[in-house]
């Protein structure tokens, strides 16, 4: 990149408000920590739209007020995708897989991988009927992970349903208790991520339903709640900031003169506790 650097970096999010996120806390803290060495600033924007997402980049670039910036929760179609790809854009990392970012920088982890692993050890463990509380079919990482789950289901010769959520709390609640007190119901639930797992383990015992006698439950990102919850739930032991550091140590790269390319974080491993066990006696008798 030409020119003096201004030491800063750039992250804007489209947010109607700003709940705790565990995620996006621990994701910032590896950004933070990385940047830190460098003696560069991180600049975090939140928006309330997507239009304001691609104008604030938009004014950056043209200012030159940060030397390259993080892309979060790339959306289907995107325009901030081919906004990375201009050639006057500046040095971005796309926090997605490859197969969504295009021509930009791409780091992510390999979520295709862990959401196999985990249906694969579901079936292993003789559950037969296994659902996926899911957010926004428009992320594109949440079509990556829609997208292994089934196919991961089909091999295994497991059903599979995806339930549709905002993310939030309260949505996450009333999906799992459509799904546990609809006909045929799941034997096993995947969530997206730590909150959302809490909220329906909830709602299972709201549902009159035990964990895991009568629902395995797996969240998709582990921490202390996960650990504290009772019981004790499943996750995936995603290295959130480690991830995060990744995500800046690449930007950093693309900043001194590197190609844009993609990087693949290993698939995180499951963290087995109470919430998992095999599939109801029941369950198991009606296959």
């Amino acid at each position: 990149m030409g020119g003096p650097w201004t030491r800063a970096v750039g992250l804007v999010l489209a947010r109607t408000g700003f709940d705790v996120d565990s995620f996006y806390l621990r994701f910032l803290e590896g950004i933070e920590r990385t940047l830190a060495d460098s003696a560069t600033e991180l600049l975090l924007q939140i928006v309330p739209t997507a239009a304001d997402e691609l104008a604030t980049l938009d004014r950056w670039r043209e200012t030159g007020r940060v030397d390259g910036v993080v892309i979060v929760d790339p959306r289907i179609d995107d325009p901030r995708l081919e906004w990375a790809a201009r050639a006057d854009a500046l040095p971005a990392v796309v926090v997605a897989d490859a197969s969504v970012a295009g021509e930009a920088a791409a780091v992510a982890a390999d979520d295709a991988a862990a959401m196999r692993a985990v249906v694969a050890r579901l079936a292993q463990r003789g559950h037969r009927r296994i659902a996926r509380v899911a957010g926004f079919s428009r992320l594109a990482h949440t079509r990556v992970r829609d997208e292994a789950f089934l196919a991961a289901a089909a091999d295994h010769g497991v059903s599979a349903v995806i339930a549709r959520t905002d993310f939030s709390m309260g949505r996450s609640a009333s999906a799992t208790r459509e799904l546990l007190t609809g006909d045929d119901p799941p034997t096993a639930l995947i969530y997206e991520d730590d909150l959302m797992a809490v909220a329906g383990l909830g709602a299972a015992a709201a549902a009159g339903r035990r964990v895991p006698d009568d629902v395995s439950i797996i969240a998709g990102d582990d921490s202390q709640l996960c650990v504290h919850s009772a019981p004790a739930l499943t996750a995936f032991a995603t290295d959130i900031p480690g991830l995060g550091a990744e995500v800046a140590r690449r930007l950093l790269e693309l900043i001194d003169g590197a190609a844009p390319a993609a990087h693949v974080v290993p698939a995180p491993p499951l963290v087995e506790r109470a919430s998992l066990g095999p599939a109801p006696a029941r369950a198991a008798a009606a296959d």
